[in-house]
């Protein structure tokens, strides 16, 4: 594979003593948008982290640290997964977040408390199998 050269700007100076290198081009920082999903059930929460085309970039259970004992799903271990995807957030710069949460556990709420305040949520979505009782439902008919 050949690697591509980076495009180079001549640099023009009005004093000929100091040295005239051709310096690269700087690209400007784009703020890239990451999906997070979360699955929280009664025995267990993961963390899904992927891209605009929903390709895995990380993935982060209670599972995965290793203080763990037979008690996964505990705010503690919660805010400990937390921790990890914000320092993970961080260091691929990541600023702008869509979160889709599916289940029922009580750890999806302390997931979106705790993630960083300079992490821009742009939308919370909930995919929950039950309903959260909607409408009323009609009285059957005694016959």
């Amino acid at each position: 594979m050949m690697k591509k050269k980076p495009q180079i700007r001549k640099r023009i100076l009005k004093n000929p003593i100091i040295n005239t290198k051709n310096l690269p081009i700087k690209k400007k920082k784009l703020t890239s948008i990451g999906n997070l999903h979360v699955q929280a059930s009664f025995k267990n929460t993961i963390l899904f982290l992927t891209n605009k085309e929903g390709n895995l970039i990380k993935q982060i259970s209670t599972k995965s640290l290793k203080k763990t004992t037979f008690k996964k799903n505990t705010t503690y271990n919660i805010n400990g997964i937390v921790f990890k995807m914000n320092s993970f957030l961080k260091s691929k710069r990541i600023k702008k977040l869509n979160i889709i949460i599916k289940g029922t556990a009580y750890g999806r709420r302390n997931i979106v408390r705790n993630l960083d305040r300079k992490i821009r949520i742009l939308s919370a979505r909930y995919k929950v199998l039950r309903p959260f009782n909607g409408c009323r439902k009609k009285k059957k008919k005694r016959r």
